[in-house]
């Protein structure tokens, strides 16, 4: 099994290193697995470009590619998977750090002939590295996975899971269906494109529920955290704030949601209202995050996007389910059980 790491870099010379002997380290684990790393950087210019050539420049896992840093992190990122050679390929960031036994979910993956794994991952600061311990798995209805990214919460046994894909391995061709999948859902508004291309946010939620979509009835699953999700004072999460997002995230699930209606026919309507509950639950707080940033632009696209849910909720006769569901979104929401957010 060979398998890519497209890794989109600027700056962080004192973390990025570590990353990418984090993904090499791999194939030393496991002979099953070779390690490729395509390194995207966007002209560093605190060294971190420097310190790479002559780290890797000889290495012939490692690709190294310099883009302009304004062509924007996701286009960034397309770019980086339409370089992929390899049948499998997922992210990797440039402060994070995968567990000594992320092999195994490539194993698990060749095992099972799958075309898509993931796991937990757990946020600690970047200085800081995780104690892993081996990893569980178990074989589970992407449907359930898919419900937790929807509010609920005791579908799986710990409810904080990923939107980072480096927890994750995917079929190179899966994510070359997906960068078509975000171009067009963007592409719609402003409001989307902002989010989903200029600022990076719910295209990586999109590549998790677009490859569980097509998981069929089961799939494997890990239940162990497999990768560090580092933060620190540049971090997106703190970079963007909660406003940006919430919205970008909360858009990723309405793609989801139009995705099942054009192509899943057989989807009831306790799925459907279960999803839309959950749109409009949230919808509403996307709102009011985006009046009191002042930006009344997205606040009243994001409710464009709610009136079209709630009529197709109608239409396709799901709205009294949706209702119903509601106070159990909102109830999940409230009193979400905090230990049982990632594995320990």
């Amino acid at each position: 099994m060979e398998i890519t790491f497209v890794l989109p870099t600027y700056n962080r010379k004192e973390y990025v290193v570590r990353a990418i002997y984090s993904c090499l380290n791999i194939s030393k684990k496991s002979q099953k697995i070779k390690v490729r790393v395509i390194v995207i950087d966007g002209y560093s210019n605190d060294g971190a470009w420097e310190k790479l050539q002559k780290e890797f420049s000889n290495n012939e896992c490692v690709k190294l590619i310099q883009v302009n840093k304004e062509k924007g992190f996701q286009e960034t990122a397309f770019l980086g998977i339409n370089l992929v050679e390899t049948e499998y390929v997922t992210f990797m960031y440039n402060d994070d750090i995968l567990s000594s036994f992320y092999y195994q979910l490539a194993e698990k993956m060749i095992d099972k002939n799958q075309d898509f794994i993931m796991g937990y991952g757990s946020n600690l600061h970047a200085d800081k590295e995780y104690d892993f311990i081996e990893p569980t798995f178990i074989d589970i209805n992407p449907k359930k996975i898919i419900l937790n990214y929807f509010g609920f919460f005791r579908n799986l046994e710990y409810s904080s899971l990923p939107v980072s894909p480096i927890t994750s391995i995917s079929k190179t061709k899966v994510l070359k269906e997906w960068i078509n999948e975000v171009r067009l859902f963007a592409e719609k508004s402003n409001f989307r494109n902002e989010l989903f291309i200029g600022q990076n946010i719910g295209p990586d939620l999109v590549l998790f529920l677009f490859n569980l979509y097509r998981q069929g009835d089961s799939t494997f699953f890990c239940n162990s955290t497999i990768s560090q999700l580092s933060f620190h004072e540049e971090s997106m999460s703190i970079m963007y704030g909660k406003t940006p997002l919430s919205s970008g995230y909360w858009l990723s699930r309405i793609w989801y949601f139009h995705k099942i209606l054009k192509e899943d026919q057989k989807t009831n309507i306790s799925f459907m209202g279960r999803l839309s509950a959950y749109i409009l639950v949230s919808g509403f707080m996307v709102i009011f995050l985006n009046i009191i940033s002042k930006k009344f632009d997205y606040a009243f696209e994001g409710l464009k996007e709610i009136l079209n849910v709630i009529f197709i909720s109608i239409k396709k006769n799901f709205f009294l389910m949706t209702i119903i569901f509601v106070p159990i979104v909102i109830m999940n929401r409230l009193f979400r059980d905090k230990s049982k957010l990632t594995p320990s």
